[in-house]
């Protein structure tokens, strides 16, 4: 379908000429459109999954469950979902980044406006100044995508049991007449021990090697892992009775796989190192204890003569830690061990407390009263601290055999953010309508998108306030601003003057004006402003920093190898961001989550904006070596076709490909996290539970990398040098314009292949008088030979010099 006829009602067809730009509006709003309708159907099948669905939560309108189960499969759809949310992002970008531009692209008579008044605009790419310039309405219209799906991971409680191998159909887990550890191994699992029993035999329970057994629980959010049967080749103390023990998780009970290591040997546990220190090797051993203790409480002397009262929970820890004596610290120690390891009745410890054999201090032992109380269960010895205590009894190390591993049942998430979801489509639908409107904007005409635009318009019409100022630069413009503001007899141009109807008596003489010399060569990079290359790189140095401070800073990490191993994407507890002053607001934190892809939309649009105006610069530079036609938005006669958004193709494409990697790199480096704690029982625990910000070092360090790339290639390209002495206009309308000023009798120069260069002052003709004429008219200046010009134009020109002197 073609778009003049889809813009046909839009436009007046008696005054189409000078509207064409409103066609490649009409085309970016109908892909705004279908943008529109495609987030639609998506919002509309998310409510429909979210509370038509058996998913619990749909209570929730501030996040909607649309699928609960294996924790791979929502990985992988939220990372498909990003992917093409940062597609549809970059296009409904670069669509309303056209549209922007048109609304701030100044037209002919805003330049003739802001010429005369002593301004100038932006041509081609954007700027302030041109925002300034609009109207209410263009401001308003002006004026005006990453959380709305996301994952929630689940973990999952579990209770590791110790067997011995020898464990057979016809063994109890526990002795029948001791209640009380029948109510511990419940509550441990989640379960009784009958049914605990009947799933070892009956398929429940999967064989897994040590390696497999170590790499599925070693881990600080367990997803899949159910209770894990631990099978050890060791013999005692299974024969006193029971045949299972329970695995201690004394050291620190709120991590999940503290039972798998030994806390005197491993003082820093995270599943990293458990896994250096458990590679499923034969050295892997634990520590267990029994499922009941009673309750022991002991009198004993304190070192200075009065007597202290300890049990085996914090009052023993308190005792051992302020004693000074050796010998007592080591007596205390022996007491510990062998109530843990034995599980003694009251005969049997004072069988042991009565050979001296056992003692370091044999006086301080006889005078200890132990007195013998209820069951407990396994809890008299979990608060007790002992990483500064010796190891224990190598016997009651049991080495691992291998595991009996129970599948949990997974119940990761994909949420749907309704609010978020709302806020998209309302920001769309405003889009929309503000594309809309602006391809309305029938009043406008002649509208320059680019700087063929602008050099074509003034071919055609040139524009007096410029004369006889041909070599002027964007440079000579912003130090020189009051020379050509303050020049006798200048005055706002008819929109319609001819050059042949340029008045000759108004304009001012070449002394009113310094006379020029070409310019050295300068580099691309000189295209831009300096305050906007301190963006651009004070942009990657805060990325930079952010990421320096969240890796070594925060984590202690002191390496990118270490950083790396930390995988990429992944959630731990020591790449979350808490604390009591931390948001946990779930919209408050998707908007601290968002706040990196604001900043690297700045960058981007920084970046785009530099490469923008240097390739502005280098072909416009480029009519000082090759004659070629001028490349407009909308061509005629031996026209080009403007490159889209101002860039060439394999430009533009590469800037929109690296948005949407380092867009999609950014959502994996720093990035939402929704933690569901579930308990033996599948309730979920909501003190375990957390919502907060989580970022992926090895994630940032790439997107740093390939940030960094970009930023290196935008560099070695402003280190090129531009073609031949030339002007440096850039962007500014005004050094633009004091380059078109052509002889006249260069009839439809822009319509024509043309070049930039040193023109003759005299037409070829057998006439003085007419040669004269042409001396005295030239510009509307009263040049004489001492004085050479340059300009755009379809004639035959010459290379200019750096000896002439120029006007």
């Amino acid at each position: 379908m073609r778009l003049a006829f889809l813009a046909s009602p839009l436009i007046n067809r008696k005054n189409a000429h000078g509207q064409e730009w409103i066609y490649g509006a009409l085309f970016c709003t109908i892909e705004a459109a279908s943008i529109l309708v495609l987030n639609l159907i998506l919002f509309l099948v998310a409510v429909h999954e979210g509370y038509n669905g058996s998913i619990p939560g749909k209570d929730n309108i501030v996040s909607i469950p649309i699928y609960e189960g294996k924790c791979t499969v929502a990985n992988r759809w939220s990372t498909g979902l990003h992917v093409i949310i940062n597609i549809l992002s970059t296009w409904l970008l670069a669509a309303s980044n056209y549209v922007m531009q048109c609304l701030n692209a100044p037209s002919r008579a805003d330049l003739d406006r802001a010429h005369a008044q002593g301004r100038w605009l932006y041509v081609g790419t954007w700027g302030f100044k041109n925002f300034q310039a609009m109207d209410w309405k263009r401001k308003t219209l002006w004026a005006f995508y990453n959380s709305v799906v996301f994952p929630s991971i689940s973990t999952q409680q579990y209770g590791p049991v110790l067997i011995p191998h020898t464990f057979a159909q016809t063994d109890s887990l526990l002795r029948d007449n001791d209640s009380e550890a029948h109510r511990e191994l419940a509550d441990w699992v989640g379960y009784n021990a009958t049914e605990l029993h009947a799933e070892i035999f009956n398929g429940t329970m999967k064989k897994m090697s040590r390696r497999d057994c170590a790499k599925r629980y070693s881990k600080e959010y367990n997803t899949d892992g159910g209770t894990v049967m631990v099978v050890t080749n060791a013999t005692r103390p299974f024969d006193v009775g029971g045949k299972s023990l329970v695995p201690s998780t004394r050291s620190l009970p709120d991590v999940l796989y503290s039972w798998m290591y030994q806390a005197h040997i491993l003082k820093e546990p995270t599943a990293a190192n458990l896994l250096h220190y458990v590679p499923g090797g034969p050295d892997w051993s634990v520590l267990a204890t029994w499922w009941n203790y009673p309750r022991w409480n002991f009198t004993a002397p304190a070192g200075n003569g009065s007597l202290r009262q300890f049990d085996l929970g914090p009052t023993f820890t308190g005792f051992y830690s302020s004693s000074t004596d050796p010998d007592l610290r080591s007596d205390l120690q022996k007491l510990y061990w062998f109530i843990a390891e034995q599980n003694p009745d009251a005969n049997r410890l004072s069988q042991f407390l009565s050979a001296p054999e056992n003692w370091s201090n044999n006086t301080w032992v006889r005078q200890v009263r132990a007195q013998m109380g209820n069951s407990t269960g396994r809890r008299m010895l979990d608060t007790v601290y002992y990483f500064d205590m010796p190891q224990p009894n190598p016997d009651w190390n049991f080495p691992v055999s291998h595991c009996l591993s129970k599948d949990a049942k997974q119940r990761c998430q994909l949420l749907f953010s309704l609010p978020i979801a709302i806020i998209v489509l309302a920001c769309n639908c405003i889009k929309l309508i503000c594309m809309f409107l602006a391809a309305k904007s029938v009043n406008r005409r002649e509208v320059l998108l680019t700087v063929g635009d602008a050099v074509a318009s003034f071919l055609t019409r040139p524009d007096p306030t410029t004369r006889g100022r041909c070599l002027l630069s964007h440079a000579d413009v912003r130090q020189e601003t009051e020379i050509w503001t303050t020049t006798p007899g200048i005055g706002p141009p008819h929109a319609e003057i001819a050059l042949e109807d340029l008045s000759l008596t108004a304009s001012p003489s070449l002394t009113t004006y310094p006379t020029r010399v070409l310019p050295s060569r300068l580099r691309w990079f000189r295209a831009s402003s300096s305050l906007y290359w301190a963006c651009f790189a004070g942009c990657i140095a805060t990325g930079a920093g952010l990421y320096h401070f969240g890796a070594w800073v925060n984590n202690g990490i002191d390496s990118v190898a270490e950083a790396w191993e930390r995988g990429f994407g992944k959630v731990s507890p020591d790449t979350l961001v808490t604390g009591p002053d931390w948001p946990d607001s779930l919209l408050q934190i998707i908007l601290l989550v968002n706040l990196p892809q604001i900043l690297l939309s700045l960058i981007y649009f920084i970046a785009n904006g530099l490469l923008t105006r240097m390739f502005l610069a280098v072909e416009y530079n480029d009519y000082s070596v090759t004659r070629k036609p001028l490349r407009v938005s909308w061509p005629i006669g031996q026209q080009r076709r403007a490159y889209y958004l101002s860039l060439p193709l394999r430009y533009g494409l590469s800037m929109m490909v690296m948005s949407i990697a380092l867009h999609w790199l950014l959502s994996q480096s720093w990035f939402l996290v929704k933690i569901r704690t579930f308990g033996l029982y599948g309730e979920i625990l909501d003190f375990s539970s957390v919502t907060t910000c989580g970022y992926s070092l090895a994630a940032m360090f790439l997107t740093l990398i390939i940030g960094g790339l970009a930023m290196v290639l935008v560099l070695a390209l402003g280190m090129r040098k531009f073609q031949p002495h030339m002007p440096l206009a850039s962007y500014c309308s005004i050094a633009i314009s004091a380059a078109c000023h052509p002889p006249s009798w260069d009839v439809d120069a822009a319509l024509k292949p043309v070049m930039w260069g040193e023109v003759k002052m005299r037409r070829n003709t057998t006439s003085t008088s007419t040669a004269e004429e042409d001396t005295q008219r030239h510009d509307g200046y009263h040049a004489g030979p001492e004085h050479a010009h340059c300009t755009f134009s379809s004639l035959d020109v010459t290379t200019p010099n750096t000896t002439s002197l120029y006007c």
